[in-house]
């Protein structure tokens, strides 16, 4: 994700094609239905620390700040908000939202000693 990032901002448009190939790679990564996660599972629909993509029961480390920077770059790379990835983020973040609390975020739904 910080390599899109920093790709994007470098601004070589002959890199395009690469970036998409990045995104589409991290969009793959994501804790949802294609790689066995189901809606009602804590990680759904974050992001972990990359590797080979996760499948339930083991998320391994997933947290608010590796999904916000995948999300960021899924973005910059021209990935529409009507894609899935997005609407699956939704309900990660929903799930760390402090509420009714003071609105705030908790880290990560699987690593509690991080919050």
């Amino acid at each position: 994700a910080l390599a899109i990032q920093a790709l994007l901002h470098s601004r070589r448009d002959h890199l395009r094609p690469d970036i998409a190939r990045m995104a589409h790679w991290l969009q793959s990564q994501q804790l949802a239905e294609p790689n066995g996660w189901a809606p009602d599972q804590a990680a759904f629909g974050a992001w972990g620390m990359g590797g080979e993509a996760r499948r339930p029961p083991y998320p391994g480390h997933v947290d608010l700040s590796m999904t916000r920077h995948v999300l960021e770059a899924l973005r910059m790379a021209g990935v529409p908000l009507s894609d899935p990835a997005f609407s699956r983020a939704r309900v990660y973040l929903a799930r760390l939202q402090n509420l009714p609390g003071d609105g705030g975020f908790f880290f990560s739904t699987t690593e509690e000693d991080t919050n």
